[in-house]
């Protein structure tokens, strides 16, 4: 797990809907980066950037902790990487997450990484949320 000791969480707000999507949900969710990770020894020495496994694993545990649900990763439709993430730069990010569909075990994922400055990551993807 990443969240407590890569990430942690500063606020989470969850935003309106549209009313004809059934089951749809959105969050807003502001995180900051642990820029003396023991991780960023190794990615890359002297020049640290947030792996993009670690971005996917975020959006999952971020996911998970709002839910209450354990998440599995079923399947990602759409990972673009757009732009690097530097701990010490952008430690602060953005999380844009949004639920669709009203069951569970096939929960649709929509989420961005961003800062001011910039659009880091674009995911779409399909989580199996399941009672932890």
């Amino acid at each position: 797990m990443l969240i407590g000791n890569f990430f942690t969480i500063i606020s989470t707000e969850e935003r309106p809907t549209e009313a004809a999507t059934s089951g749809s949900k959105s969050f807003l969710v502001r995180i900051r980066i642990n820029p003396d990770h023991e991780i960023f020894r190794g990615h890359f020495p002297g020049n640290p950037v947030v792996p993009g496994v670690c971005q996917v694993q975020m959006i999952r545990e971020t996911l998970e902790l709002i839910t209450g649900y354990q998440g599995l990763l079923l399947d990602a439709d759409n990972i673009k990487f757009l732009s690097m993430i530097v701990p010490d730069e952008k430690a602060v990010l953005e999380l844009d997450l949004k639920t669709t569909g009203s069951d569970p075990a096939r929960t649709g994922i929509t989420a961005t990484i961003r800062t001011p400055e910039s659009t880091h990551l674009k995911f779409r993807g399909t989580l199996c949320l399941r009672p932890k």
